[in-house]
């Protein structure tokens, strides 16, 4: 290839960076305008995920009560999740929901392996404090599992042990947006056959950066850093605390006028190795 025919390829390349910009100015990132239901309108939201994370847990009691415990083991848990949630806008700034879990969690060891089913029915509400104008927009999230079940006791019920809180803050820049999720997780102690579960609470971190290409496509990309209380049972804690750090990347799409579709994937980077993607479909009705 000659310097000149060089040069015109790469004119033609910035070019069209140039071009994006200007055809994608002032469209929102899809996700964005996900975040809550406009008023009067009813929404379904069918969430599909899979994830594998690999830990190190050490000597005492392991996480599965009435298994012999290891000195020093790897532990990988595998986990697949369905979600269908329905959303109903109350106003332009309030939105209720309601939804339905399924998870199935798979576990293995040198010389052990087990898991099981778990569902659990959730509500929750967001609200949309102030939007996004002379200051960056700011949403508040709150959901509770009203009845859960837990992989480890299939018989057993629990009701109200799982609660979140989060808030979103972002500034739209055409054709960017750049957010900041702060995210909670309160799980209260649980009965496991003889024995008392006290799952970790959660707090979750996470900036982003999301791109609107055109009207119907937005990228989308970010960090999470994530801290875990240790899981407890009885008086013995299998593993440490877990602090993770992820980079997260994906896709909006707009598959149809009332239809959009999330793809998204993380990979852990440090705190452990582990990875997960998931497919998140709206449809407005």
């Amino acid at each position: 290839m000659s310097l000149q025919t060089s040069q015109r390829v790469l004119s033609g390349v910035l070019f069209m960076l140039l071009l994006l910009p200007l055809s994608a100015a002032a469209q929102l990132p899809l996700n964005i305008e996900e975040l809550l239901v406009t008023g009067s309108t009813l929404k379904l939201q069918t969430l599909l995920g899979y994830s594998s994370t690999d830990r190190v847990l050490s000597g005492g009691m392991p996480v599965i009560p009435g298994t012999s415990p290891l000195p020093l083991v790897d532990h990988q848990t595998r986990s697949a999740t369905a979600v269908t949630r329905l959303r109903y806008g109350l106003s332009r700034t309030v939105e209720i929901n309601a939804s339905v879990r399924r998870t199935r969690v798979d576990w293995q060891r040198p010389g052990a392996s087990g898991g099981g089913d778990e569902y659990a029915l959730g509500l929750g509400a967001n609200w949309l404090v102030s939007p996004d104008t002379k200051t960056p927009a700011l949403l508040l999230t709150a959901g509770l599992d009203a009845v859960e079940t837990s992989w480890l006791a299939p018989d057993e019920r629990y009701f109200g042990k799982s609660l979140r809180a989060g808030a979103h803050v972002y500034r739209a820049l055409d054709p960017v947006v750049l957010s900041l999720a702060v995210l909670c997780e309160w799980r209260g102690a649980r009965s496991i056959g003889p024995s008392r579960y006290y799952p970790g609470d959660t707090l979750r971190l996470q900036p982003q950066v999301n791109f609107a290409v055109n009207p119907r496509v937005t990228l989308i990309g970010g960090l999470s850093w994530q801290y875990a209380e240790a899981d407890r049972v009885d008086a013995v804690r299998p593993a440490g605390s877990l602090y993770q750090t992820d980079l997260s990347f994906g896709l909006g799409l707009q598959a149809g006028r009332d239809s959009i579709i999330f793809v998204d994937t993380r990979v852990a980077t440090s705190g452990g190795r582990g990875a997960s993607v998931g497919v998140d479909w709206h449809y407005q009705f």
